[in-house]
């Protein structure tokens, strides 16, 4: 129909822009989740989209050293829906709606990738709209965990950017900001030199003025934590 059409070349139009807003992105978003559901085609998408992802990785080293630092001791969070974590790793994805396996993740009873805004796999649990938001925000599970990771855990967000700007997390992060001064850990963020980044509640790590530079950094900080960040804390 002529209208459903005029939509589509709306929200095409829209994404093409510079410097989107989250709303904006939300409500195209919306929209596209709402035609796929109409059509019943939404699992379908997924899978096409994230299932053979793992055939396009041109740098598998980024998910390799990743893997290093849970060797290590550290726990794997997502916002991707896709599976290349466990495809690298060989750990199973711990999926938002099973209760008992959020709880047992949280409490390090059981060992994965924890998928806050679902996987591929799962297209019930896949955050895409206002209402998969809303459910994230409101599952007693899923808003303990992180909350508890947040205050007795140092966290360091990869490849997020301005995905922190999303409702979810920012308002986790305001959160975390009120309770600064009886969190001990801090909490960081990785960015390129020329990245345009400020969270006032991250300490932002400059890893270099190009994308290679990431796992050489990485790999330096798994391997000399105090050193490397001493040296490269920058954005306070």
């Amino acid at each position: 129909m002529a209208g459903d059409d005029e939509e589509l070349i709306h929200y095409r139009t829209v994404l093409t822009r510079d410097k989107l807003r989250v709303q904006t992105v939300l409500r195209a978003s919306s929209y596209l989740k709402d035609e796929l559901d109409n059509h019943k085609r939404f699992p379908t998408w997924l899978d096409s989209v994230f299932g053979s992802l793992h055939h396009e990785v041109n740098r598998p080293w980024v998910f390799k050293v990743l893997c290093d630092f849970h060797r290590r001791g550290a726990r794997l969070m997502t916002t991707n829906y896709d599976e290349l974590l466990e495809h690298y790793s060989g750990l199973q994805r711990v999926r938002r709606l099973i209760s008992d396996d959020v709880r047992k993740y949280e409490r390090c009873f059981l060992n994965g990738v924890f998928h806050i805004h679902g996987s591929f796999q799962d297209p019930e649990e896949v955050v895409l709209d206002s209402i998969g938001y809303y459910q994230v925000k409101t599952s007693d599970n899923v808003q303990n965990l992180l909350k508890t990771f947040l205050a007795h855990n140092t966290i360091l967000f990869v490849g997020c950017g301005s995905g922190l700007e999303d409702p979810h997390f920012s308002a986790l992060l305001e959160w975390a900001g009120s309770r600064e001064e009886t969190i001990p850990n801090h909490h960081y963020l990785l960015a390129r030199e020329s990245d345009n980044l400020r969270y006032n509640q991250l300490i932002t790590l400059r890893y270099g003025s190009d994308y290679d530079d990431l796992v050489p950094y990485l790999t330096r900080l798994l391997e000399d934590p105090p050193s490397a960040l001493a040296v490269d804390i920058s954005g306070v």
